[in-house]
């Protein structure tokens, strides 16, 4: 601590040393790991200032190139960087606010620039009983957005004929991990918890794995829904000691065009009333009437409640899938954020759909 308050002084001597001071448990009253904390802090509050003033003009000004994105993901990675810093070198909330504005409108620059609407593909591996019965793969992956599809067929003469076909999408998978897929829609519970709204669902053949991709297993393999949930309480807490956030959520399925509530009852002897959509009055926004909904403080609370909702959707036994879900399942997690300085709120919303398969049951 000494030597990185000896002149020259430099931020990362003085993250290094208090770093170690805490690992070392030092008493935080000792007067040299007070002064090393202290000459942190007024260095990086410098910095953020120069940082924010930096980007803030190159975007008002046009220097800086907005219609990049890697231009505008470096911006959004060196603000985070700047304000965990701050955070661990114990800076108030209060001094960040400025900072946090900034990386709030890069961040959604960065979200815009990749598309209000994405198409990610992914591919699922064959089957222990396609590949007994001698299927073969006909889709290659030749880079991270693009697939070419083999189409062999026989002509009139019955000579062998192959076709090749390639799609191009945001983002390809065949089949990658769980950990790939949350991974390019993570950050998009940034946006809600900004009070914006965000949709991801899941479309494709019966079969195909939207289900698994969506919820997934345990043990690792967690799906989108469960990553979600972590993810949401994970960004809650770090923004605790500045917002108070409420969470609340309700699960709908869609089965033979009727809108039915997951949730059971507490009182079981209450009718079940019948799900009504419609727009609100200014036609921006899905409302649900006599659609139930819980508060969830905590991750494991909004996990027991799409486990709940899990358990009482129809299902039904396919030729591609022993049991195939036959309806489409809408779970939608509302955030509200309040400043507790200025009392300022925000209002999210995610919404995972998990859309039933694609045949019909005779």
């Amino acid at each position: 601590l000494e030597k990185a308050l000896t002149p020259p002084v430099s931020r990362e001597r003085l993250e290094r040393a208090v770093r170690n001071a805490r690992v070392l448990d030092l008493d935080p009253n000792d007067p040299t790991f007070k002064a090393a904390l202290q000459r942190l802090q007024e260095i990086l509050k410098v910095e953020i200032v120069r940082l924010t003033q930096k980007i803030r003009s190159g975007l008002n000004q046009r220097t800086l190139d907005r219609d990049r994105l890697d231009v505008m993901q470096q911006l959004k990675d060196q603000l985070n960087g700047m304000i965990q810093a701050a955070k661990d070198a114990g800076i108030d909330e209060a001094d960040l606010e400025d900072i946090e504005r900034l990386r709030k409108k890069v961040h959604n620059i960065v979200e815009d620039l990749k598309g209000s609407i994405r198409v990610f593909c992914r591919v699922r591996p064959l089957s222990e009983k396609e590949r007994n019965q001698g299927d073969t793969d006909v889709i290659r992956q030749i880079d991270p957005m693009t697939l070419e599809i083999t189409h062999h067929t026989k002509s009139l003469d019955l000579m062998a004929k192959t076709e090749t076909h390639s799609f191009r999408y945001d983002a390809a998978f065949a089949p990658g991990n769980q950990d790939a897929i949350f991974a390019d829609c993570k950050e998009l519970v940034q946006s809600a918890l900004d009070g914006y709204n965000v949709t991801i669902f899941a479309y494709g053949q019966t079969g195909a794995g939207k289900t698994y991709t969506m919820n997934g297993e345990p043990g690792g393999k967690e799906g989108i829904g469960p990553r979600t949930i972590d993810e949401i309480y994970r960004v809650m807490a770090l923004n605790g000691s500045r917002m108070k956030y409420t969470v609340t959520a309700s699960i709908v399925e869609l089965y033979c065009n009727e809108f039915l509530d997951l949730l059971p009852r507490r009182d079981k002897k209450e009718k079940r009333k019948e799900v009504e959509v419609r727009w609100d009055k200014d036609g921006k926004e899905v409302l649900y009437d006599n659609l139930s909904s819980d508060v969830c403080p905590k991750a494991q609370d909004l996990r027991a409640l799409l486990a709940r909702g899990m358990e009482h959707r129809k299902v039904a036994q396919t030729l591609m899938n022993h049991e195939s879900s036959r309806s489409h399942l809408i779970f939608i997690i509302r955030i509200e954020g309040e400043s507790k300085k200025t009392g300022e709120r925000l209002r999210g919303k995610i919404v995972l759909v998990d859309l039933a398969g694609s045949e019909r049951i005779k």
